[in-house]
C-alpha cells in the first residue's frame, strides 16, 4: 500500500504487516525525528511506491527486511 494510507487512521489494513510493513512505518519515524527533509541525500526516502529497500542508504537481505543504515556523513540530526 503507498505509504501514506498506513498512516491514516481509518485505514482498514494498517495492521496488515504485509500491506503496511512495520519495519517501513518505523523507518518512516526515523526519518521524521532525524530530520529526514535536511538530510544531505534522502533519495526516495518517504516514497509512497517505493520499497524502503530502495531509499538512499538502506540495505536489506533477500526477504525485503533492513540488515543495515548507511547514513554516514549525510547531516541527521534530531
Amino acid at each position: 500500500a503507498p505509504l501514506m494510507l498506513c498512516f491514516r487512521p481509518k485505514f482498514d489494513l494498517v495492521n496488515n504487516t504485509e500491506v503496511c510493513p512495520l519495519e517501513r512505518n518505523v523507518l518512516k519515524e526515523f526519518y521524521e525525528s532525524a530530520k529526514g527533509q535536511e538530510w544531505t541525500e534522502n533519495y526516495l526516502w518517504l516514497d509512497d511506491f517505493i520499497s524502503h529497500c530502495s531509499w538512499h542508504g538502506i540495505k536489506c537481505n533477500e526477504m525485503n527486511n533492513t540488515i543495515e543504515l548507511i547514513l554516514t556523513s549525510n547531516s541527521l540530526s534530531g
